[in-house]
């Protein structure tokens, strides 16, 4: 797997969650910033799926916002967003949350690949084509009306 963490999240996040998560789980993790420099944000969201990253985005309030959703159908990716409740601590929780919780951000995907990940649980979200199907993972939550 390979995760790959938006301008939303800081660059020493993802430099701290990738020696751990290429160690214990094999997921190569970059920052935005180092993966694709100079890219503008719509050109990065069309790479996405074709390069094999699943998105970690810090804003889970974009989820909500029309003209980012389009880009989000169109690009056919695996996105986690985190909910403000997470995105908005200081690093050092931010990666021991996501660390802690691996397993069950993981199980999510598998499911669906949009979800709404709050610390505890993750939540899959219907955006465009995607949807969520069935629920069965750990800490996993169907969307309300799902």
């Amino acid at each position: 797997m390979k995760l790959l963490l938006d301008n939303d999240l800081s660059v020493p996040l993802a430099e701290g969650l990738a020696p751990i998560l290429m160690a214990s789980h094999a997921v190569e993790v970059a920052h935005v910033r180092d993966a694709y420099p100079g890219m503008r944000w719509d050109a990065v969201w069309q790479r996405l799926s074709v390069d094999g990253w699943t998105l970690l985005k810090g804003d889970g309030e974009s989820r909500h916002q029309s003209h980012r959703l389009d880009v989000i159908r169109r690009s056919n990716a695996s996105i986690v967003f985190l909910a403000p409740r997470i995105w908005r601590t200081p690093v050092h929780q931010q990666a021991g949350t996501v660390l802690l919780k691996w397993e069950v951000i993981t199980a999510a995907l598998e499911i669906c690949p949009l979800c709404l990940f709050d610390g505890r649980a993750a939540t899959p979200l219907a955006v465009g084509g995607h949807s969520a199907t069935a629920a069965g993972a750990p800490g996993f939550r169907r969307a309300s009306g799902a």
